[in-house]
């Protein structure tokens, strides 16, 4: 058992850093991201630092938040840190900076400068060891990559506790999956927790990005899935409890994703989540709300769409669905609120959704008393986002808050909310749900109707018209009216009326109307009114007037108020009176009241029953003498007592007492219940079948009294409510007894069809009815199996006798339509005809009756009677034959010399067949296989018309043809047999050949392909024309439908159509080419996206093996090369196995091989064309491009390897058939020599052939063809080889081995062959192995390359070869690197000399000028110490002699990244003396030669240490005072081709790169530099130097100028130097001189910079002072042009800047004011305004002097000339500016 002690030792050996042992530490330091253990261990950090920082350079220019860790992990000081000697608190702060960074490097961690700077992060702080938890968080979403394979490889072996799970993953070096991720996190909650904290607060800090978001939300919902999934079985406390937890964990985190407002992805992600959640969970409403809560609350935002489906998911859940206010608010702020559910409505279900948005407005209305968003609600009804059971609660809800209406709403609100339920019930959306909801509800209408101060009509009732309003509304002059005045207008008798129910006109009913509607609020004026004399009360049982009054006005379209009044009046004076006479008139006024969709006013009307029934019990029953009341006036003194059907008192009572009076507490909730009673009443069915049970209904005689009672009354009334009601109550119920509904109704029918169409909308718009309502119910009186009534719709239909009103006929064809399917046979038959009547009419009700005729379904009976009655195409007046019969004399003959009358009546006839076609076409159980024989008899007869008066049936033909191929279908299903003699498959072929139209080319089309399944003997000798014209025409058509019918038509028609060719004497190529080409002629204009399905399925039909070589060949033979065709061609024969591929393309070899014979055989005769003069080799040629492509196919190379390493029957089919294709191109290659350009193709064809096998088996096959072939064959099996060698695998040995065995056969053909076109290829050949596989061999590649660089490549004459042989070197120097040593001696001397024999003519050969540059290139990076001394020299003056050669863009590129490599690669030393040595025969080449001689000396400035430009500093020196002095070496020596621009370019440059020195030179090194320098430009020891004295100042200065500017401060020391020089320069030198002036420029310019970076008071002291003062103050004198004059104002303000002292200023002054007084004004102008640009510089502290100033100044203001004053003046007014005060009175 192990001690305490040694189980401290071994944590603490767990901890330890092992900062002692060397190895630990190496391996340690060898762990890397990017770079293999074996290079990582070799490099420091200050090599791995450049790496990374440039690295993370890019990054920052990406993106500019990786710039703050400049200054902390990636600052110059992060390489000397280590983790293991910082302490707790340092190590905690660089834990945060680590984390921060990467959470935003994870975005980016696939680019290459992001993987750089993790590599600093691993190899430098090592966060795979320190940080790794984060490490492997930012890594986890790139899981399945192989980068996360390799940070497995370098993570510690303790992993953090949330990611043991990956152990098996490390040790494995495997990517996890995503399974064993989501596993994890089912498992762990720690994990996922870990991970969501993680992403959560990288999105806090803005560097979340798409695919962490979306993981995240995957991978989480996937979790809690599981997890949930887990706890399926077990306690329901146990599963609750997991639950809960699961709750617990997640709702903070999704509480947190959802507060980060600005990152929508990690929103979305938590919808996903939340969802899952909801789903899986039974929830609480309180969390479910919380959840919608957190979802909506998104401040200063709009709801988005994804947030509104998770709220319809969450709806969903709700046990009551009640939105949280936030939600609620959120949602109707949406301006596309309604636009957004509409979308969405269509995937998700968010009828929950809206619910909760009507709940919230309710809500809103109830607390707050705010109605504005009302509106919300009807827009979602109208839309239909609420429906069913959604809709209906919310109207019971708002019916309910209007019912539950208080106080506190004021009367808008209230106004607002009845136009809300107006609405809701006048809607087609919402009316009937509203009323159904009343309804069932028993919310009492009329009170609702007062509570929202609005009238509630039912759906089936139009508003009042205006003459009928209330009389409370209606205004006279002085107010309202009053029942009184009212009162007082009514007559107190009529003359003429004794029924208010009579059909004439009254002319006091609208007075007592009115005077009743004001009466009603009153109970004193109503029992007044009851009694006014005109009513005649008292006569009340012996004449109607008074009954009839308050029935009509029950029966009106008025208030329910009204009406409920009326029918109170009438039952109070029936219970107050005994009246002497049977008042049943009442009944069917009472049933009309008890149908009212206003439950006051039958509530109303059963009190009045119960009245009646009482009155019948005080009347003698037994009296025959009881009259019946208004029985011969009722409806007018004109109507007969004998017209209206009666009761007897006996019979009245029964069906009070049986139908009525039982049922009316069941009438006052349910208006549609008394047509329910009265239905059953009268019906049969009730009746017991026992003879001893008592009858409880009505007797058959007094049911059939009963019918005929209410039907007279139906019949007489005037009233067309009370008809459309009646009618609509009794309106199921059939016969009573032997007496059927519509037999007693038929008068009705018969006064309404002869009623005037006026009359009939007059009534209508009186009553406020719609005439279809009345007219629907009158003919809803006719039944089906009244053949009476049919008649009589067949009679109103075509409006025989009379015209009936058209709203009449046009219910009359909804009746037909409505009774079609319960019609018998017969009834059908004259329905559809006459139908078909109305159709081809011009008659307004045609379109009702064809819309009606295309909805109707026949059967097969009635389609045949149809088509045997269709008139004939042509008039005859004795007769008109059936189609049957016509066929039987006239044998499909017609007059073809009709005229225009006949051809009118042709057009009727086709208008008529069309219509019954398309009706049979439309009823698919009509289409029986015995209807074939008749349709093709129309066939035959408009085939016939067709032809005789040229008239074309297109759509006609279409839907027969429909018909037909649906009849045939039907046969073919059914197994059963056609009428041979009845198929006439050749008009179906003529009429498609004839047609123009696509539909019947389809049509017809398909009719033959089902045919041809049944019959196909019959069609198989009329088909060929079919494929003739389809290729002409139906291939075009790029419509799906179209693709079906071609399709089906091959499928079926071809497999006969084949056999028929392999009976013929021909053979089946002949036939099937000639149906091949028809395709293939049409290709084309066959749809792209077509082609290849159309194909396939032809060649599926023929057979691949046996045809798909004829397609092939036709399509090369039309198309060529063409593209298109080609890429088809890949693309069909990729569809089928390599064995059917190389079969199919020996087949087309043997084509092509035929057709060269002297006498080609019949195939190729068939298959390749010769038309216009084509001759056998052009043939040839255009069909060998098209197998070259195929052979080149990828798939089929890939393909024919696997199946070749199996070695089974398979690929010893496949290698017989090469072989035997190989023999055949053989051949082929033979007989091409004799034709021109045949050759070429056969190469092209051999080269895709050959690289069909392995790159081994096709080296070993080779050798036969190399040592026997022509040399043409040999090239192009060469050029074969190079592209194969390119295209192998890296690891194969095999291939390996191949090709390097196969060099010695190239060098024997470059040694030995006199073909230079080969020795080409062979050297090209070379140089591939070389690169793919030279290093595996170099000893082979050593002798290869003294062969290459021998007489035989780099030393022959053609330039070709040279070319060839420079480029094998190039690839060599890499290969061998220090093992081309012996050949450079050879090789390098010859490509100069070549190069520069080359640059010497008058165009350069540029391939052998890029090849020769490459090969120095390649010199330069793998041996560049063997480029030195003369070699270097000779390849610099060769460089820089070319550059002014006018040569390509790429050649110029060469030269200079040759040059560049000879900055960088060569030692320093030998680099600057070269350029040295070469300087001057540069500057003889020209401008663009000096420009890349200083790119040279710049690029090797920088890419040397400081230590090594130190160490050659004067090396350097000597090479830079020689640069410098360019200007002078061309002045002095009139070199040529320089301008100004150009030695100020060189100059710059040359400035550029001595401060590039400088920068690596300290002062002790660079200081003896610069007194050289300044030597060398005041040398004057001979006289050619004294020439060039003051050139080589002017260079000097110049460089000066950009010394002081770029070091400014720093060198201000150096400036004590060139003081006495600067004087002596300026006094020697003038503006004015053109050899001076640039010097004199230069020297201000100098000293500005010097002056304006003085930071040491260096231009204070007197000795410098005083020189450089009285030096430039004398420059006054040259001030005479403007430019001089301006730059001394410059360079003297920024000397008196940098003098500041108050002695020097006054000097500074003293001497400028001198010069205000010059002669010349122009030196006076420039000291004025020198003043002005000190003052403005200086300011006060200047200002100082003004009293010396004031009398210079005074004085220069009367300056004779005019611009110096204005300048002065303008001095003064800057004076006055600073100082604040007008210089008037010192001027004064």
């Amino acid at each position: 058992m192990a001690t305490a002690l040694a189980a401290q030792l071994a944590q603490l050996a767990a901890k330890s850093t092992n900062q002692l042992d060397l190895k630990v530490q190496k391996k340690a330091h060898s762990q890397s991201f990017l770079f293999k253990p074996e290079i990582a261990s070799g490099q420091d950090f200050d090599t791995l630092y450049e790496i990374c920082r440039r690295g993370f350079e890019n990054l920052c220019e990406k993106d500019k938040r990786f710039s703050r860790f400049a200054r902390s992990i990636f600052a110059e000081e992060s390489k000397s840190q280590d983790r293991s000697q910082m302490s707790v608190a340092e190590n905690e702060n660089l834990d945060n900076i680590l984390e921060d960074f990467l959470g935003l490097l994870g975005s980016r961690l696939l680019l290459r400068p992001a993987q750089q700077a993790l590599e600093w992060l691993v190899r430098r702080f090592r966060v795979q060891e320190f940080n790794t938890e984060v490490v492997l968080l930012t890594f986890l979403p790139y899981h399945g990559l192989p980068m996360f394979v390799t940070l497995l490889s370098i993570l510690p072996k303790n992993l953090p506790p949330v990611f043991r799970w990956l152990q098996p993953y490390v040790e494995s070096l495997a990517s996890p999956p995503r399974q064993a991720v989501v596993n994890t996190a089912v498992r762990g909650p720690a994990f996922i927790s870990a991970w969501s904290t993680n992403v959560l607060k990288a999105c806090k800090r803005g560097q979340q990005y798409q695919a962490l978001t979306s993981y995240w939300a995957t991978i989480t919902s996937d979790a809690v899935i599981g997890q949930l999934e887990q706890n399926t079985s077990g306690r329901k406390e146990a599963r609750r409890q997991s639950e809960e937890d699961i709750l617990l964990r997640m709702l903070p985190i999704l509480n947190d994703g959802l507060s980060l407002q600005k990152v929508p992805d990690m929103r979305i992600g938590c919808y996903m989540v939340l969802i899952v959640l909801a789903s899986k969970i039974d929830l609480q409403d309180s969390v479910l709300m919380a959840m919608m809560e957190a979802v909506g609350a998104n401040e200063g935002q709009e709801i988005s769409r994804n947030e509104i489906v998770c709220l319809a998911v969450l709806a969903q859940r709700l046990q009551t669905v009640t939105l949280p206010m936030k939600v609620y608010k959120g949602l109707k702020m949406l301006n596309s609120l309604e636009g957004d559910l509409v979308a969405l409505c269509e995937q998700y279900d968010i009828g929950d959704l809206c619910f909760g948005l009507g709940n919230g407005v309710l809500k809103e209305i109830e607390t707050q008393g705010e109605p504005a968003n009302l509106g919300l609600i009807v827009r979602l009804a109208e839309k239909k986002l609420l429906a069913g059971s959604h809709l209906s609660a919310t109207i019971l809800a708002i019916l309910q808050v209007a019912d539950d209406i208080n106080n506190h709403l004021d009367s808008n609100a209230r106004g607002r909310l009845g136009d809300l339920v107006l609405r809701l019930a006048e809607s087609e959306t919402t009316g009937e749900t509203v009323r159904k909801t009343i309804e069932q509800t028993g919310i009492d209408v009329e009170q609702l109707e007062a509570k929202v101060q609005t009238t509630l009509l039912p759906t089936n009732e139009k508003p009042l018209s205006t003459f009928e309003v209330e009389l409370e509304d209606v205004k006279i002059e002085g107010g309202l009216q009053t029942y009184e005045a009212l009162k007082n207008r009514i007559p107190t008798r009529t003359a003429y009326e004794v029924s208010f129910l009579s059909s004439s006109p009254s002319y006091v009913f609208d007075s007592l109307y009115q005077a009743f509607t004001m009466a009603c609020k009153s109970a004193a004026h109503l029992h007044d009114f009851s009694d006014l004399p005109v009513l005649r009360k008292s006569l009340s049982s012996t004449e109607p007037l008074f009954f009839s009054f308050f029935i009509r006005v029950w029966c009106g379209p008025h208030q329910a108020n009204t009406r409920t009044a009326a029918l109170v009046t009438v039952r109070d004076f029936i219970q107050t009176s005994s009246l002497s006479t049977d008042p049943q008139v009442l009944l069917p006024y009472i049933i009309y009241a008890l149908a009212d969709p206003s439950t006051q006013v039958r509530r109303a009307a059963t009190d009045l029953a119960i009245s009646l029934r009482k009155t019948y019990d005080n009347m003698d029953r037994s009296s025959s003498e009881t009259k019946v009341l208004g029985a011969d006036s009722i409806y007018g003194d004109g109507h007969s007592k004998e017209a209206l059907s009666l009761l007897s008192l006996d019979e009245v009572c029964t069906v009070l007492d049986r139908v009525l009076t039982p049922n009316l507490e069941e009438c006052r909730l349910d208006s549609e219940h008394i047509s329910r009673i009265l239905t059953h009443a009268l019906s049969a069915s009730h009746e017991p079948k026992n003879p001893e049970v008592p009858k409880k209904g009505l007797k058959a005689s007094t049911r059939s009294s009963f019918l005929f009672y209410v039907g007279s009354h139906i019949i007489h009334t005037s009233l067309l409510r009370v008809k459309a009601r009646l009618l609509k109550v009794i309106g199921d119920v059939g016969k009573v007894g032997s007496t059927s509904k519509s037999k007693v109704l038929d008068p009705l029918l018969r006064s309404f069809e002869a009623m005037n169409e006026q009359r009939l909308r007059e009534k209508c718009t009186q009553e406020q009815i719609e005439e279809s309502n009345i007219c629907s119910e009158v003919i809803s009186t006719v039944s089906a199996s009244d053949r009476e009534g049919i008649r009589n719709l067949h009679r109103i239909l075509l409006g025989q006798e009379i015209q009936p009103p058209s709203a009449l006929r046009e219910a009359a064809v909804k009746r037909v339509r409505s009774l079609w399917s319960s019609m018998k046979t017969d009834g059908q038959i004259a329905s559809i005809q006459t139908l078909l009547l109305l159709t081809n009419s011009l008659d307004k009700l045609s379109e009702d009756a064809s819309e009606t005729v295309r909805q109707l379904s026949l059967s097969t009976t009635v389609a045949i009677a149809l088509l045997k009655s269709m008139p004939p195409f042509c008039p005859d007046t004795k007769e008109e034959p059936t189609i049957t019969k016509r066929r039987r004399t006239s044998h499909g003959h017609v007059d073809g010399e009709a005229g225009e009358p006949a051809r009118a009546y042709l057009q009727s006839s086709l208008h008529e067949t069309t219509t019954i076609l398309q009706l049979v076409e439309g009823s698919p159980q009509s289409n029986g296989p015995e209807l074939a024989g008749p349709l093709f008899l129309v066939l035959e007869d408009m085939y016939n018309v067709k032809k005789t008066f040229g008239i074309d049936f297109n759509y006609t033909y279409t839907v027969l043809f429909n018909c037909l191929f649906e009849s045939v279908e039907r046969a073919r299903k059914a197994k059963s047999t056609l009428d041979s003699h009845a198929i006439r498959a050749d008009l179906v072929v003529d009429c498609f050949r004839t047609t123009t139209s696509t539909q019947v080319q389809q049509a017809s089309l398909l009719l033959m392909s089902s045919l041809s399944a049944i019959a196909p003997d019959l069609i198989v000798h009329s088909v060929m024309p079919i494929f003739t014209f389809m290729g002409s025409n139906m291939l075009r058509l790029s419509d799906d439908y179209s693709a079906h019918v071609i399709e089906r038509t091959i499928e079926s028609v071809i497999p006969p159509l084949i056999e028929s060719f392999r009976k013929g004497g021909r053979g089946p190529l002949a036939g099937v080419s000639e149906l091949l080409l028809s395709f293939v002629a049409a290709f084309d204009h066959i749809p792209v996206h077509r082609r290849l399905d159309l194909f396939s399925a032809l060649i599926e039909r023929l057979g691949a093996e046996d045809f798909l070589f004829a397609l092939l060949v036709l399509l090369a033979d039309r198309y060529g090369t063409a593209q298109a065709p080609t890429k088809f061609a890949a693309e069909l024969c990729g569809r089928y196995s390599c064995a059917v591929q190389l079969k199919t393309v020996d087949r087309y070899i043997e084509v092509v091989l035929d057709t060269l014979k002297p006498k080609p055989t019949s195939v190729s005769q068939h298959l390749v064309s010769h038309e216009n003069g084509r001759n056998k080799a052009s043939a040839a040629v255009a069909l060998l491009q098209l197998p070259a492509q195929l052979l080149r196919a990828p798939r089929l190379t890939s393909t024919i390897v696997k199946l070749l390493v199996r070695d089974d029957k398979g690929a010893e089919e496949i290698r017989s058939t090469y072989s035997h294709l190989v023999r055949q191109t053989l051949a082929l290659s033979t007989q091409s020599s004799s034709f021109k350009k045949l050759p070429a193709a056969c190469d092209l064809f051999l080269d895709a052939l050959l690289g069909l096998l392995p790159i081994d088996e096709s080296i070993r096959s080779l050798e036969h063809l190399l040592a026997d072939g022509d040399e043409g064959v040999k090239r192009q099996v060469l050029k074969s080889l190079d592209k194969r060698i390119s295209s192998i695998r890296a690891g194969s040995q095999t291939s390996q081995r191949a090709c390097l065995s196969f060099l010695p056969r190239l060098q024997t053909i470059l040694s030995t062959s006199s073909d230079e076109l080969l020795k080409q290829t062979s050297l090209a050949c070379m140089d591939r192995i070389a690169e793919r596989f030279g290093k595996t061999n170099p000893n082979e590649m050593e002798t290869i390359a003294k062969e290459v660089s021998s007489a035989n490549g780099l030393g022959a004459l053609e330039i070709n070869l040279r070319v060839m042989s420079l480029i094998c070197l190039t690839t060599l120097v890499e290969v061998l690197g220090d093992a081309i040593v012996p050949v450079i001696p050879t090789a390098l001397p010859l490509t100069l000399s070549q190069l520069d024999e080359t640059i010497k003519t008058e165009q350069p050969e540029e391939r052998l000028y890029n090849a020769a540059f490459s090969f120095f290139g390649s010199l330069l990076l793998y041996v560049p110490w063997m480029v030195n001394g003369e070699y270097l020299d000779r390849l610099i003056r060769v460089s820089e002699a070319s550059s002014n050669k006018e040569l390509s863009d790429k050649c110029d590129g060469a030269r200079r990244s040759t040059l560049e490599l000879i900055s960088k690669q060569v030692s320093p030393q030998e680099c600057f003396t070269a350029l040295r040595r070469t300087w001057l025969h540069t500057v003889s080449q020209g401008p663009d030669a000096v420009g890349e001689h200083l790119m040279m000396l710049r690029i090797a400035v920088e890419r040397h240490s400081k230590s090594v430009i130190v160490k050659n500093s004067s090396l350097l020196a000597s090479l830079c005072l020689e640069v410098l002095g360019l200007r002078c070496h061309i002045l002095l020596e009139e070199t040529k081709g320089y301008d100004d621009e150009d030695l100020r370019e060189a100059e710059t440059d040359i400035g550029e790169i001595m401060i590039k020195v400088i920068y690596k030179l300290n002062d002790t090194h660079f200081r003896p530099i610069f007194v050289k320098m300044l030597y060398w430009a005041n040398d004057a020891s001979s006289k050619k130097a004294k020439q060039g004295r003051l050139v080589r100042q002017a260079s000097l200065y110049g460089f000066l100028h950009t010394f002081f500017e770029t070091l400014k401060s720093i060198v201000t020391s150096y400036s004590g130097v060139i003081v006495e020089n600067a004087v002596e320069a300026l006094n020697a030198s003038s503006p004015s001189d053109t050899e001076t002036s640039l010097l004199w420029h230069r020297v201000l310019s100098t000293l500005q910079s010097a002056f304006e970076h003085d930071q040491d008071d260096f231009w204070q002291s007197p000795s410098r002072f005083g020189p450089a003062s009285e030096a430039l103050l004398a420059q006054f004198e040259h001030s005479g042009a403007e430019e001089p004059a301006a730059a001394l104002t410059t360079c003297l303000t920024s000397f008196a800047s940098a003098a500041d002292s108050g002695e020097n200023l006054k000097a500074i002054n003293a001497g400028i004011m001198k010069h205000m007084r010059a002669e010349s004004w122009r030196v006076r102008l420039a000291a004025v305004r020198c003043e002005i640009s000190i003052t403005e510089a200086l300011g006060e502290e200047w200002l100082s002097l003004l009293p010396e100033m004031l009398p210079f100044i005074s004085e220069a203001m009367e300056d004779d000339d005019e611009e110096v004053e204005m300048e002065v003046r303008r001095w003064v007014r800057n004076i006055e500016a600073i100082l604040g005060e007008s210089l008037d009175t010192m001027l004064q």
